[in-house]
């Protein structure tokens, strides 16, 4: 996808960040408007389109964050909401998508787990329920409001900005030197609860994908990138759990006081059981977080000079170790 000529592959550090972020931003949005119109046409849900819905949305909101100080507040504000709101209504059915694989991977046992089918009839009218929710959702945008959005916010960026980052590789130190502190941060909670750890997964993902937004900003010896990943699929994996226990002990709270709520109670100590064994494990990877990752990708990010902006006189012509060394 284009914006004003600029291709996505084109963007390097020394591109001008109002260019960057013009083409960066109608890529995510028009990804989320496409999801958008897609789903319109695509019903029942699947599970593999809502994750992917989400997941766009997600990459929206970080390159609107990251690119917040070259956008027009109340163009990003209202962006925010909207994306926010499909957002929420995705991650509800995606939630209970991850709750059925889960149930579902176990039902082989179902014979000496009494209560799992009950359990997942009840978690799959739970989503059906998300899945009205989200229909709703995407109606009611149908991609023209959001579409109506991105071309406010994205004529409001100005072709030369009075102030404000010279850079890409500049304004990307900015967003990831913040997102490593409120990761950092995120550590110093007390991870033995569960909500704790979920805000840390939540820091790690925004994260990582601050990192693959700036690729092209950051060098790095080995991936980064993939790291993150791993942790915040390792932290999801806890999350996940966490959230089928609960769904099992609100089905078995809800219902009548007899043999299959009772055999719900039991199912949702078992998964809490299994919940803990992966949390403990979390938290040894967890402790390795800040010398294994987080530091050495601040010095990675402190490592990158400076470049000149695209258009500027540059007897590099090329790389930004060639600039660098020219200007030596």
């Amino acid at each position: 996808m284009t914006a004003k000529g600029l291709r996505i592959a084109e963007i390097d550090a020394r591109t001008p960040p109002q260019s960057a972020a013009r083409a960066i931003l109608r890529d995510r949005l028009g990804c989320v408007e496409g999801l958008i119109k897609r789903c319109r046409k695509t019903l029942p849900l699947t599970s593999a389109m809502v994750h992917e819905l989400r997941a766009s949305t997600r990459k929206a909101v970080v390159a609107l964050d990251s690119f917040a100080c070259l956008l027009d507040p109340k163009a990003r504000r209202k962006l925010h909401k909207r994306l926010g709101r499909i957002r929420r209504a995705a991650g509800g059915v995606r939630d209970t998508d991850v709750a059925l694989d889960i149930l579902r991977d176990v039902s082989p046992q179902a014979e000496s787990l009494p209560g799992l089918d009950h359990a997942i009839a009840q978690t799959e009218a739970q989503r059906e329920a998300g899945s009205r929710t989200l229909r709703d959702a995407v109606e009611r945008d149908a991609g023209r409001k959001l579409r109506k959005l991105r071309r406010r916010l994205l004529c409001g960026l100005p072709c030369t900005p009075e102030s404000g980052p010279a850079s890409l590789r500049e304004l990307a130190e900015t967003a990831l030197t913040g997102a490593i502190s409120r990761s950092r941060a995120a550590t110093t909670a007390d991870l033995a609860l569960i909500h704790n750890l979920h805000s840390l997964r939540i820091a790690l993902r925004k994260l990582r994908l601050t990192l693959e937004l700036f690729e092209m900003c950051v060098p790095v010896t080995f991936d980064l990138t993939s790291s993150v990943r791993d942790l915040v699929t390792l932290l999801g994996r806890v999350n996940d759990l966490s959230r089928v226990a609960a769904i099992c002990d609100e089905i078995s709270s809800s219902a009548p006081h007899n043999t299959a709520s009772a055999a719900v109670a039991s199912l949702a100590a078992r998964f809490g059981l299994i919940r803990d064994r992966r949390h403990a494990h979390a938290l040894q990877s967890v402790a390795r977080l800040d010398a294994l990752l987080l530091t050495p990708l601040e010095d990675a990010v402190r490592a990158t000079r400076p470049v000149p902006a695209a258009g500027s006189v540059d007897t590099g012509a090329g790389a930004p170790g060639a600039a660098r060394s020219a200007s030596a």
